[in-house]
């Protein structure tokens, strides 16, 4: 939800899901922007039916094709001006003794630096790339990024509560440019969502949702 409402899709003609799940993002981002067409890339099975399912019965059908494909071995002629992902994650925290959890952290590392590969084979002179992981690969997604000359332009931390950073969204372009850093909060002490969480997601709930 956050992630798809952070991305800037707007003046955006052709974007790419990488991980689409069951096309959550694709659908924030049709919302957004009334002329952008999206490709939707899920290797799951039973995740890319559910996109397909909800892009074909949602009003914006025309403007999304989903396609069942592990992302990482997408070919296209293609570019696109926006990119985005919330890729999967196995390990979340520092590196654990045991050799499973070893492998995969490695794993997800692989994984981060096989977007960095497609985002910027595949991105527009003047797209935006947008992905959210966890806020303690920062550092090396900013450095994997600047080894493809993608350039971080936002830099969002993301708070469950207050001082409590969990995520972190990155968006990056091909162009150096002042970076803009920035916290959001998503609940407050009482677990109630903050005023600043309701007001970047109210456009994407159900009429019938209570915030």
């Amino acid at each position: 939800m956050l992630l798809g409402a952070f991305i800037d899709a707007e003046f955006k003609k052709n974007g790419l899901d990488l991980g689409t799940g069951t096309g959550v993002l694709s659908l924030m981002q049709v919302q957004k922007n009334e002329a952008i067409q999206i490709d939707a890339l899920e290797i799951e099975s039973e995740a890319s039916s559910i996109a397909q399912f909800n892009f074909q019965n949602s009003i914006w059908s025309n403007r999304l094709k989903g396609i069942e494909k592990d992302y990482l071995l997408f070919e296209t002629d293609k570019t696109y001006d926006l990119i985005f992902s919330n890729p999967p994650f196995h390990l979340e925290q520092v590196y654990s003794p045991t050799e499973n959890k070893k492998l995969a952290r490695s794993s997800d590392e692989e994984h981060l630096i096989g977007i960095m590969n497609l985002a910027s084979k595949l991105l527009t002179s003047d797209g935006d790339f947008w992905i959210i992981a966890p806020n303690t690969l920062e550092g090396k997604l900013l450095n994997w990024a600047a080894q493809k000359n993608l350039f971080p332009y936002k830099i969002i931390l993301i708070e469950g509560k207050i001082n409590q950073v969990k995520r972190v969204i990155l968006n990056f372009k091909r162009q150096k440019i002042s970076v803009e850093r920035s916290s959001f909060i998503v609940r407050n002490d009482d677990n109630s969502y903050t005023e600043e969480y309701k007001n970047l997601t109210q456009d994407f709930h159900h009429p019938d949702f209570k915030l």
